[in-house]
């Protein structure tokens, strides 16, 4: 599944014994209901938690600004959790040898600690 034009796509599918997607089917199935590491960019956050209560998803945490940026954490069907974020926040991480500044029109600038 993905928005038109996208060039990243995500696979859902129902793990079985003989194709587990993970190590092995235990594995797979102790997964569900955990939080994926899944992070979804949008346009609008607040319209994009709109929508997913429009829709009865289960929202885990509502929108919050963090020092990162605006993010909300919702669920599956299965309790596994995602988190939107909006893109147009303004996001700096400070590393040791690179500080990445993601910003307005989801642009990314990686710079050796130099941040115009």
């Amino acid at each position: 599944m993905a928005p038109l034009g996208a060039q990243t796509r995500i696979l859902l599918y129902k793990a079985i014994p003989d194709v587990p997607g993970a190590a092995s089917y235990e594995e797979a199935q102790a997964r569900i209901g955990k939080p994926t590491g899944m992070v979804l960019e949008v346009d609008d956050i607040e319209a994009t938690f709109a929508q997913l209560k429009a829709n009865v998803v289960p929202i885990e945490e509502q929108p919050h600004k963090q020092p990162w940026g605006w993010w909300e954490v919702f669920a599956d069907q299965d309790s596994n959790t995602f988190i939107a974020n909006d893109p147009d926040a303004v996001i700096i991480f400070l590393c040791d040898i690179m500080v990445l500044s993601y910003g307005a029109g989801s642009s990314m600038i990686a710079n050796h600690l130099n941040i115009e």
